[in-house]
């Protein structure tokens, strides 16, 4: 609003040239990209050698290209760099074009642009990782997943943000389950966990090596690999994935016994066995007596119960969290499964303070809604 009036008010002041290309800045930061193209069109006409015109131009293109007008963006990519070809942007332009051609799905020309960047751009070039992904892109839009894996493997080496390196991770996680190489997926989350293990990742990782050990029928592995990680965090209450760890330990951990070479399917555990087993994969001496591990604990045994059908035994498992557990130990995926129990058995108030601790303590959790709804 300030760069509006001020370019309204001193349409030929000293700063106006600069604050129509704020303005630009402003609305594309904000999302407003009709009103960010039509800003930086703005500076190109009023400006057309002014000191910014690179960077109205490009964010002109940007913001056609972001609002869906993929064959106007190619084409006002393409007058930059006839334009500029030295230009700051040209390096990010190609690989845009490339991209913008592979959403057209004009594969060929999508691979040719790409191959061509990878060439002319040296190794350290922090946009590599995004150039190498995109063309895993396109060798997968043309069934050729050896291809994709290999580019997408390579683009796992270099520097990703968290958004495209998850994306990577699912995209060859897909391919190796298509090609039912479960192991190779497996060692691939296995390495991600090791090499990163303070990444926010870690738990998907653990997650995936479970499921892709079952698929093989590696069901003791699979266990033991995801607690292994799982380990790591029980006694994190403000790492809120690992709920969703625990519960696929319990799907696990909840499966009847295989049939022997003998055809004789050995017993089902006990409660007190499952119980002891939990503790076991979940705790170490060191964690053992930590608040919030228990909590987590009797969690997943009450994960275990639920898959059983055993109402009862989840109900009192609950139960006991909310009894021994302080609130504050509580991770929120825990405050709303216990806060809903305490709730259906009309203990409003106990639950009213399991509500308030997620609202207050959790609001970016992807458990908040328990919150706000149980309130």
């Amino acid at each position: 609003k300030f760069l509006d009036m001020g370019i309204t008010q001193f349409p030929t002041a000293e700063l106006t040239e600069y604050m129509i290309l704020m303005q630009a800045n402003a609305y594309f930061s904000a999302g407003r990209f009709a009103e960010a193209q039509a800003s930086a069109q703005k500076y190109v006409n009023t400006y057309p050698k002014g000191k910014f015109a690179e960077d109205a131009t490009y964010l002109n293109a940007m913001a056609t290209l972001v609002l869906g007008h993929t064959e106007d963006a190619i084409k006002a990519i393409d007058a930059y760099l006839a334009q500029y070809p030295q230009g700051r942007f040209v390096s990010d332009g190609r690989y845009r074009i490339g991209a913008a051609e592979f959403a057209l799905q004009h594969y060929q020309s999508a691979e040719q642009k790409l191959t061509s960047w990878l060439k002319d751009y040296s190794e350290d070039n922090p946009r590599r990782g995004e150039v190498l992904s995109a063309l895993g892109d396109v060798y997968a839009g043309e069934d050729r997943v050896d291809d994709a894996i290999a580019s997408y493997r390579a683009a796992l080496l270099l520097p990703l943000s968290d958004d495209l390196l998850g994306y990577v991770l699912d995209e060859l996680t897909k391919h190796y389950k298509d090609k039912r190489d479960y192991n190779t997926a497996a060692l691939m989350w296995s390495d991600f966990a090791r090499d990163h293990p303070d990444h926010p990742f870690v738990i998907n990782a653990a997650y995936w090596i479970g499921k892709l050990r079952a698929k093989e029928g590696n069901l003791d592995v699979a266990i033991d690999q995801m607690c292994a990680i799982a380990r790591r965090y029980v006694s994190e209450p403000d790492r809120d994935t690992v709920e969703r760890l625990l519960t696929q330990i319990a799907t696990l951990i909840a499966r009847p016994p295989k049939t022997g070479p003998d055809g004789v399917r050995p017993p089902s555990p006990t409660t007190d066995q499952i119980a002891r087993k939990v503790e076991d994969l979940l705790t170490t001496p060191d964690t053992r007596d930590n608040a919030t591990v228990k909590a987590r604990v009797w969690f997943t045994e009450s994960e275990v119960a639920s898959f059983h059908k055993d109402t009862a035994l989840r109900d009192e498992l609950l139960g006991r969290i909310a009894e021994q557990i302080p609130v504050e130990a509580l991770p929120p995926g825990l405050l709303g499964c216990v806060g809903d129990l305490l709730l259906e058995q009309g203990k409003l108030d106990q639950a009213k303070a399991m509500y308030n601790a997620i609202v207050i303590h959790f609001p970016r959790s992807i458990y908040a809604d328990f919150g706000y709804v149980g309130l």
